[in-house]
Order: structure tokens, then sequence, then C-alpha cells
């Protein structure tokens, strides 16, 4: 099963599930369980890209609810003309990419993308939109402002390994994909692009 992530000249986030036809990216995301415009923007950050993609992911139907509606359009490019229902979209989606023993990524692979996703390799380089303490003793690591250089890594790379630090929780809806709440690392920086805009890392 293959994910692409590409985003378009118009600024427009999309994925090609198994190299069908493209879809927006919030469609994807909705199928996994997150299905509001407000519960995307809290897990993504605030953004012209994801505006955009968001204004071009359409609610279509009134009927289903926005998850029902992203997995069944999912359904449809991965197995078209077959009769989709909220049920088969959504074991087909845990099929592909949910079962282990159809999609491992064994030891190896995991060590990859956590290495590829981790906050240590993408935070070096960015202003800190938010003061980093830690969290037992409530001592500043890094104010507000600090550029992350090599020299601040190291202070933090130890609090970045944690899993109390910096954490939150977000709980997907009974009908996506993802059966149980998924917690993530976050740190507010400021944009590169727009250096008074804060985004999350």
């Amino acid at each position: 099963a293959w994910l692409e992530f590409e985003t378009d000249a118009k600024n427009i986030s999309y994925v090609r599930v198994d190299r069908t036809r493209k879809l927006p990216l919030s469609v994807l995301v909705r199928a996994l369980g997150f299905g509001s415009d407000s519960e995307i923007k809290e897990i993504f950050g605030d953004s012209d890209t994801l505006d955009l993609t968001l204004d071009k992911d359409v609610h279509k139907n009134p009927a289903d609810s926005r998850v029902a509606e992203a997995l069944k359009d999912i359904y449809d490019r991965l197995r078209p003309g077959e009769p989709k229902t909220t049920d088969s979209s959504r074991s087909l989606l845990v099929s592909r990419f949910f079962d282990p023993r159809r999609y491992d990524l064994a030891a190896v692979g995991r060590y990859k993308v956590n290495k590829k996703l981790s906050l240590k390799n993408r935070l070096l380089g960015y202003t800190l939109a938010e003061t980093l303490a830690d969290p037992d003793t409530g001592e500043v690591l890094a104010a507000k402002g600090t550029v992350v250089n090599n020299e601040v890594m190291d202070v933090l790379k130890d609090y970045l390994d944690r899993d109390d630090f910096k954490t939150v929780t977000y709980t997907p809806s009974d009908e996506g994909v993802i059966p149980e709440p998924v917690t993530v690392q976050e740190i507010k920086v400021f944009s590169r692009e727009i250096p008074d805009r804060e985004i999350k890392l």
C-alpha cells in the first residue's frame, strides 16, 4: 500500500492512496477520525496551505458525517464501481494500513520513520514561539524567541525523548479508522517564511 503526499502550484496539499487519483489531504485526515475543520486546524496549526486544502474539500452529502464521507471517497478511489458503505470503507483502510499482517514497517522501518519525524531533526534553525520548561522543576530550558541551534538542542535533546514533554493527545471519532487516542509531541515555533506566524512542529 502506498501513500504519496504532494502540494500543487496553488499550494493545496493532496494525497494519493495506492497511486490513484489525488484527494485533498484533509480527506485522509477525516477518514482517520478527525472530521471537523476545527479539529484538523488544532492538529496541524493554522496555515494558508491548510486553509486552501480545507476549501477544496467540500462536504457533498449532508446525510453523511464528514468522517463517513471521507471514508467513502477513499473507498471509491480504491474500488471504483463497487457499492460503498462506511463499514466496508473503514475495514478496507484498516486492512491496507493498520493490519500488521499486511502492512508492517518492522523495527527498521519504525526507526527510520521516527528518526525522520523526530522533533530533534526538525526543530534546528527555528525560533521558539513558546518558552520550554522542565516538566518536573519548572526550570526554563529555552525562552520564547530563542533560535534553536546546536547549543540549545544539547539542552533540549533529553527532554524531547521523554513521553511527558510537550505532548498533546487527540481523540478521533468512533467512526474513523483510528480506534484510540493519539498522543503527539508539539512545539510552537515561528514560521521561517512569515516570521510573526506561529506554527506547530
